[in-house]
């Protein structure tokens, strides 16, 4: 898991960079799906891993272990940097190398904590994103994988839905 989580640091971009995919993503891609909103990014992702607008950073809490929704939050939070990259109109057309890296980087993110039968709103929403950006990625392989990754959120959605009503 440490392994992962210092390739992950290493490849984040800087606050700048994240900022402007953020905001690309929310002006170009949030059309297409709206998964997660400007308050959820901006009061909630981005502080959570990036410290005071610098560099990203990426800790275990207390080095006990990523907990499942800090993992997936870092894995939405990459795929908005992944769609945001996807839309970003001076980059090269879909799949672009940008958009791709953080879509790898999503799915390394998703694998350090279990996702089916621990699913977290944010995951729901990163498989989501998944889904749209294998959707857009103009490659006729990607559409089966899209439809899988939509079947998968909608299942997600549904047991964080009946967690929710079962626990509260």
């Amino acid at each position: 898991q440490a392994d992962v989580l210092a390739k992950i640091e290493e490849n984040m971009p800087t606050y700048l960079r994240a900022s402007s995919l953020c905001e690309t993503y929310l002006e170009n891609f949030c059309w297409i799906q709206t998964v997660a909103d400007r308050p959820q990014i901006t009061n909630e992702l981005l502080p959570s891993f990036y410290i005071h607008g610098g560099s990203a950073r990426l800790v275990s809490k207390a080095d006990r272990g990523l907990e499942s929704a800090t993992a997936h939050e870092l894995a939405l939070l990459l795929m908005i940097f992944s769609t945001g990259a996807l839309s970003d109109l001076p980059l090269p057309p879909p799949p672009n190398d940008e958009a791709e890296r953080y879509y790898q980087m999503a799915l390394a993110a998703l694998s350090l904590t279990p996702v089916i039968g621990c699913a977290t709103l944010p995951a729901v929403q990163a498989v989501s994103l998944m889904a749209v950006y294998n959707a857009h990625c103009a490659r006729n392989s990607t559409l089966d994988l899209a439809g899988s990754l939509f079947n998968l959120a909608a299942n997600l959605g549904v047991s964080v839905s009946l967690y929710l009503i079962i626990h509260f």
